[in-house]
This record gives structure tokens, C-alpha cells and sequence, in this order.
């Protein structure tokens, strides 16, 4: 429509529409129509209307459809999100656990291989200070031993000592029979004190070797110890303790591998929740923009439908309606005219 310029008059007249002329009403705040418009022109203005109206209703439909595609997104990368990361979280807690396990039992046996080895060093420390101490008593019952065969040397040599000297008393003095006599006391003196001797002597070797027997019972008895100790040993390894001990130091280094590892399986998991806590941080970062764009478009859409609701009404009353939209009819029952608000000039204008 060609409007124009304001102020109006009332009574000004203005060919709004091509070949017809309108007045306009100062009361009504409206335009009249002053020579009546064809038909064809009245439903060209209605189907204008109505086309107007579909278009706005599509392109609300079409902000709808977006998005609701948008939520729909939206709702989907979150739900791939929290799978994803329960499915880390399960595999890490899982890994952890049965790390943790083969350190247990890494640490549980070497545990028990120390405790082991600390029993059997003892018991060796145990084993060599008898063995140390029964070689003393060895040694001391030797040294006794050598001791009393030498104190029988000497007696038998004094007793050949005095036979040979009787011998030369007898060959160089047969009239001394007195001297000779006394020799012979004297020589069964010394018999007797040589049978004492031996006696003695004899005393003191079944003494020995009653000692001896007991020093060999104890070692057979240590023996049968240490048999038993060589025999715990074997149990613990291949029966040699320098192949215990390298089986104690492969044990820690196999222990120190799996710490190694696991380590590195940490630094990774470490590395894997930093990457989610960064995915979750984006994805945090996402879901607030995308909730700011849906709630600019639940606005817009509000907007929109608050205009639909309020747009293309249609009055029937003999006063102009207040607060009017763009398409808005009005039936004026007190002239039977049809008037259609220009929203962009704020009149009323006649329709028919």
C-alpha cells in the first residue's frame, strides 16, 4: 500500500491500492475505502495474509525441528560420553586390582623366602658353633691322648733303663748281694709303681674313649642336624643356598619388574584420566553452549509463538480494538465494514 506521509488529516483522501481511493476517519484512527475494491483485490489481500501467516508458522516449524535435531545430538554424545567413560573406569579399576594382587603376592613371598633364610642362617650360626665346639673337645682329648702315650714311653724306657741296669749289677757284682738285694726291692718298687701307672693309664683311656664315643655320638647327632637342615634347604631350593639366594634375588628382581610396570600402567592410567577429565572438561564446555543455544531458542520460540498467539485475530465490536497486530481483522458492526491492521504504518485500513 502506498501510504502517505504523516500526520494524516481527517478527511484526507490517498489511493492506497491502485484504482482505489481511501479516506481516512480521525474517530476510527482508520482508513476508509472511498471507491469500493474489486473482489479479486479483497481475496489477493486475504491470501496475502494467510501466506504470510504459513510462512511464519514453517519457519517456526523449521526452528523447532532444529532443534529438537539438536537436543537429540546432544543427548546422544552424552550418553556416548558416560558409556565411554564408565567403560575406562572399569578397565582402570579392573587393571589396578590385579596389579595390586601380583604385588600382594610378589610381596607375600618375599616375605616368606626372607623368614625362611633367616631360620636356616640361624640354625647353620647354631650348627657351626657346636661343630666349632666339638672340634675343641677333640682337639683336647687328642692332646690328652698324646699326653698319656708319651708319659708311657718314658715309663717303659725307665724300665729298661733299670733292667739293663740290673743286668750290668748282676754281671759286674755278684758279691754285692746286699746291693743287689736292695736293687731288686727298689726294681719291685718300681714294678709296682709301673703296674699303677698302667693302671692308670688304662683308667684314663676308657675314659677317653668313653669321651670319644660321646664326641661321636654328639657328631652323628649333628650330622643327623645338619642332614635335617640340608634337607629343609633342598625343600626350599635345589638344596644349595647360594642357588636359594639367587632364587631370593631373581624373586626380587621379578618383583621389581612388576613395580616397574606397574608404574608405567599408572603413569598411563594417569595419562588416560587426564584425557578424560580434558573430554569432560570439553564436553562440559559443549552441554553449556548448547544449553545457552536451546534456551535462546526456547525463547525465540516463545517469542514466536506469543506472536502467532497474538497475530492475524479478528474483532467484532463498533469501537477500533486496542493494542492491535500485524494482520489483525476488524468487523466495525456499526458500518458492516471490514478493516485489516498495517502493522507497519499503525492504521486501520478498509477491506471492503
Amino acid at each position: 500500500m502506498n501510504f502517505p506521509s504523516k500526520p494524516w488529516t481527517n478527511g484526507q483522501t490517498a489511493e492506497l491500492i491502485t484504482g482505489s481511493t481511501f479516506v481516512y476517519d480521525s474517530a476510527k484512527g482508520a482508513w476508509l475505502l472511498q471507491t469500493s475494491a474489486t473482489e479479486a483485490e479483497i481475496y489477493s489481500m486475504l491470501d496475502s495474509d494467510n501466506q504470510y501467516f504459513k510462512g511464519l508458522i514453517t519457519t517456526i516449524d523449521g526452528q523447532i525441528a532444529v532443534i529438537n535435531s539438536d537436543i537429540a545430538a546432544l543427548n546422544a554424545r552424552i550418553d556416548s560420553d558416560y558409556a565411554l567413560n564408565n567403560d575406562k573406569h572399569a578397565l582402570l579399576d579392573a587393571a589396578v586390582a590385579a596389579n595390586s594382587t601380583r604385588i600382594d603376592t610378589a610381596n607375600a613371598r618375599a616375605d616368606a623366602d626372607s623368614d625362611r633364610l633367616t631360620a636356616v642362617d640361624t640354625r647353620l650360626t647354631a650348627a657351626e658353633g657346636e661343630i666349632d665346639t666339638l672340634q675343641g673337645q677333640m682337639t683336647a682329648v687328642l692332646s690328652d691322648a698324646s699326653d698319656n702315650g708319651a708319659a708311657i714311653a718314658a715309663l717303659y724306657l725307665e724300665a729298661d733303663s733299670d733292667a739293663s741296669e740290673i743286668e750290668a749289677l748282676a754281671a759286674t757284682s755278684s758279691s754285692q748281694a746286699s746291693t743287689i738285694t736292695g736293687i731288686l726291692a727298689s726294681l719291685d718298687s718300681d714294678g709296682v709303681n709301673i703296674q699303677q701307672l698302667r693302671t692308670d693309664l688304662e683308667a684314663e683311656i676308657t675314659t677317653t674313649n668313653s669321651e670319644v664315643s660321646d664326641i661321636s655320638a654328639r657328631l652323628d647327632s649333628d650330622e643327623g642336624v645338619i642332614q635335617d637342615l640340608q634337607t629343609q634347604i633342598d625343600a626350599l631350593g635345589t638344596g644349595s643356598l647360594t642357588e636359594l639366594r639367587n632364587d631370593l634375588d631373581s624373586d626380587s628382581a621379578a618383583i621389581q619388574s612388576l613395580r616397574t610396570d606397574l608404574n608405567a600402567e599408572i603413569a598411563t592410567t594417569n595419562s588416560e584420566i587426564s584425557s578424560l577429565q580434558s573430554d569432560v572438561a570439553t564436553n562440559t564446555s559443549d552441554i553449556a553452549t548448547n544449553a545457552a543455544n536451546i534456551a535462546t531458542n526456547t525463547s525465540d520460540i516463545a517469542t514466536n509463538a506469543a506472536d502467532i498467539v497474538t497475530a492475524g485475530r479478528t474483532y467484532k465490536q463498533a469501537s477500533a480494538p486496542s493494542s492491535p497486530n500485524a494482520a489483525d481483522l476488524w468487523f466495525d458492526t456499526s458500518t458492516g465494514i471490514l478493516f485489516s491492521w498495517d502493522d507497519t504504518n499503525s492504521v486501520w485500513v478498509q477491506t471492503q
